[in-house]
C-alpha cells in the first residue's frame, strides 16, 4: 500500500513539475521529463552518483545539507525554491569538475557555502589542491549553465579556474565573503541577462588595503564577458584585474574583459581602499566624473 502511495506521489510530482517547465517563459527549452524526482532533504551525492550521464534531477523545495560534486553531465533542475546548504566547513557546496568536456545545467536553485575551515585556515586543503569553503567550484573542461540561481555566504560565490566556461543568466551573487565571482587560468565567464554580483567582500578581513574583496576578479588568461549585468556595492573593485596598477604586488592577466548592453557598474570600493586611483585602463568606466575603485583593466 504505502509502495503505491509513494508511486503515486512521484507520478505526480512528475506531471507539476512538467507543467511548471512547460509554463516557464520558455527559458529551459520545450518540457523535458525528469529522470528523478526528489525532494530537497533526499538530494545527495549517491542520488547524483546514480543517476546516468545526461539525466535530469528535479529538486522539489526543501533543503539540502551536503557538499556535493558533479563530474559528468547533468542537470539539476529546482522548482519551489530549493536550497543546497554546504555542509562541511572548508568546502564548496558544489563542486564540478571533469578532465573529460561535460555539460551540466543548473536552474532555480539557492547554493549557500560554508564558514571556513577554522579561525586561521579558509580552505580544508591547501596548495597544491586547493579546495575551499567558495559556493560553486568549476574546474577542468566543465561547461555549465547557472539560470536563476543565488550563491551567497561562501568564501568566493563563484570560483571559475582550468578550461572551464560558464554561461550565468538571471541570477544573483551576493554577501561572501570575498570575491563574488573568480576567473583564473584560461577559464571563461559570461554574466548576462542582469545577473546581480553584490555586497560581497563580507569577510573582516577585507577592511585590510592589501586584502581585494572584489565583485569580479580575473586572473592569468581568463576571460569575462558583461551582457547587461548589475555589479554594485561590492567592498573593493566591481571588477579588476591582477595588475599592479589596481593595488596588487605583480601583473598577472593577460586574458580580455569585454563590455556589452546595459551593464551597470556603481557604488563599488565601499571600503574605500581604491580611493585616489580611479578606474585605470582602457574601458568605458574610465572617466573624471566616475568615482573611484569601480573597475581597473588593462
Amino acid at each position: 500500500m504505502y509502495t503505491r502511495i509513494f508511486k503515486f506521489l512521484v507520478l505526480g510530482t512528475a506531471l507539476v513539475v512538467l507543467a511548471w517547465l512547460s509554463g516557464h517563459n520558455g527559458q529551459f527549452g520545450m518540457a523535458q521529463s525528469c529522470s528523478i524526482v526528489v525532494f530537497g532533504d533526499q538530494l545527495n551525492q549517491r542520488v547524483i552518483d546514480q543517476v546516468p550521464a545526461g539525466a535530469i534531477i528535479c529538486v522539489m523545495g526543501g533543503e539540502a545539507k551536503q557538499s556535493l560534486r558533479i563530474n559528468k553531465s547533468l542537470t539539476l533542475l529546482g522548482v519551489s525554491k530549493p536550497v543546497v546548504k554546504s555542509s562541511a566547513p572548508g568546502y564548496p557546496a558544489l563542486r564540478i569538475e571533469s578532465q573529460a568536456e561535460i555539460d551540466v545545467t543548473i536552474l532555480g536553485i539557492t547554493f549557500i557555502g560554508a564558514p571556513d575551515y577554522s579561525d586561521s585556515r579558509e580552505c580544508v586543503l591547501e596548495a597544491p589542491l586547493w579546495t575551499c569553503p567558495d559556493v560553486i567550484d568549476i574546474r577542468g573542461q566543465s561547461r555549465v549553465t547557472l539560470l536563476q540561481v543565488i550563491l551567497s555566504e561562501g568564501r568566493d560565490g563563484l570560483h571559475i579556474e582550468g578550461a572551464a566556461r560558464v554561461t550565468v543568466k538571471e541570477s544573483i551573487i551576493d554577501e561572501n565573503r570575498r570575491h563574488g565571482v573568480l576567473v583564473r587560468d584560461s577559464a571563461r565567464a559570461a554574466l548576462t541577462q542582469k545577473t546581480r554580483i553584490q555586497s560581497n567582500g563580507t569577510s573582516d578581513r577585507c577592511s585590510k588595503p592589501e586584502v581585494f574583496c572584489n565583485g569580479i576578479e580575473v586572473q592569468g588568461q581568463g576571460r569575462v564577458e558583461l551582457t547587461d549585468a548589475r555589479i554594485w556595492t561590492n567592498t573593493d573593485w566591481g571588477i579588476s584585474a591582477v595588475l599592479k596598477q589596481c593595488g596588487y604586488g605583480e601583473d598577472s592577466f593577460s586574458g580580455q574583459v569585454t563590455f556589452q548592453g546595459e551593464t551597470l557598474i556603481d557604488s563599488n570600493n565601499r571600503s574605500g581602499n581604491q580611493d585616489g586611483k580611479g578606474n585605470p585602463g582602457n574601458h568605458p568606466w574610465n572617466k573624471p566624473e566616475v568615482a573611484d575603485g569601480q573597475v581597473c583593466l588593462p
